[in-house]
């Protein structure tokens, strides 16, 4: 009698987890994205019904195109990667809220060079840094007003309140866009209602984006004098805008990109189901 060969043991089959987005084992890809709970609210069915599975939120789902769904991770992470991006940049307008003047110098709205002169606009104050040395004054001060004008320090100073108060609602914008991007990024974590956020917060943040960029230029930088009497010197003047004004613009243009890969990629056809839908499609895929 002959014993039967040993049969050589069976390959274990790779997982879908193990599985990439295009086949390969044991490896992550881009496409594959980063997958992020759900907000804990949804652990509420109620709160899920009207906020997720109503039917304006499942049209909003639906839009979109086949190539977005096909490369949803490539397209949601590139999106997570410039928000972030804009969200570094919409912070030097909240940071030059600082008292430290130096961080002030840094991150001006606006200033002028002439000669070894170097006067900055920031949002409560003017600095003038003359050859090492650096004062500074108040925008509603005496100083302010014999150096520029007195209507003009004051409407810098109500513009630069409300633009940098548009600059602070746009960077909390910012970090819910970042956010989103994330959730969208995988199958099994985006929802309707993160497509609708993510274009919603998009739109809002780049419209406050705008605004504060408006009312800076329009109520302070182009009233500012184009000449000087300094030290019984006219001096004629060329202002620039500063840091935080070219980041903030720079901020809006990188949202409006944010917002067409939201609208380019549609949520997957289990969240467009209305609840009736979705137990036919759960049986369907059950039976062998």
């Amino acid at each position: 009698l002959t014993s039967a060969p040993p049969t050589a043991p069976r390959a274990r089959r790779a997982t879908p987890a193990a599985r990439g987005a295009h086949g390969g084992t044991m490896g992550w890809s881009i496409n594959d994205g980063i997958f992020t709970p759900y907000p804990p609210c949804f652990a509420f069915s109620w709160f899920r019904k009207i906020f997720e599975d109503n039917s304006f939120c499942r049209f909003a789902g639906s839009c979109g195109a086949e190539w977005g769904s096909r490369n949803r991770g490539r397209i949601m992470l590139t999106a997570a990667v410039v928000s972030f991006i804009a969200l570094i940049f919409q912070l030097i307008p909240v940071i030059s809220l600082d008292d430290n003047t130096q961080v002030l110098i840094n991150t001006r709205w606006g200033f002028v060079r002439f000669e070894d002169v170097v006067v900055s606009i920031c949002p409560e104050d003017i600095i003038v840094e003359n050859d090492g040395d650096t004062d500074r004054f108040a925008l509603d001060s005496s100083e302010c007003q014999g150096l520029i004008d007195e209507d003009t320090c004051e409407s810098c100073k109500d513009a630069n309140q409300a633009a940098v108060s548009l600059a602070v609602l746009s960077f909390i914008t910012g970090f819910v866009q970042f956010m989103t991007d994330l959730q969208r990024s995988t199958e099994a974590g985006d929802l309707n209602c993160q497509k609708f956020m993510g274009i919603a917060t998009g739109i809002a943040g780049g419209l406050s984006t705008l605004s504060s960029l408006s009312t800076y230029s329009a109520d302070c930088q182009e009233k500012l004098p184009n000449s000087i009497d300094f030290n019984g010197v006219e001096e004629d003047l060329r202002w620039e805008y500063g840091p935080s004004f070219v980041l903030l613009a720079i901020a809006s243009f990188l949202k409006a990109f944010d917002v067409l890969c939201h609208a380019i990629v549609p949520t997957p056809m289990s969240r467009q189901l209305a609840d009736g839908d979705k137990l036919e499609q759960d049986k369907a895929e059950a039976d062998p």
